[in-house]
């Protein structure tokens, strides 16, 4: 059972997870190999096919770039295609 506490801890460790750019946030992308057994996001601790974070094969919706060797991501732009 996940509890409050473990909650804003993770809640914490998502806002670690961010590069803060004049276009918006990088946010780490999230493998499902990282998922803890149960299959729950590392970042956001919802379950993988439901959570919020960028995963490596949304073309359409975020913009990829790799730094220091973490793959990221941050939306598109209203407007911008891949």
């Amino acid at each position: 059972m996940v509890t409050t506490a473990s909650r804003a801890i993770r809640r914490g460790a998502a806002q670690q997870q961010r590069i803060i750019t004049a276009h918006g946030a990088w946010r780490r992308v999230v493998f499902a190999a990282e998922c803890d057994p149960l299959g729950n996001c590392p970042v956001c601790g919802v379950d993988y096919a439901e959570c919020p974070c960028p995963g490596p094969t949304m073309e359409e919706e975020f913009e990829y770039r790799e730094m220091n060797g973490v793959l990221w991501a941050r939306a598109r732009p209203a407007g911008k295609q891949a």
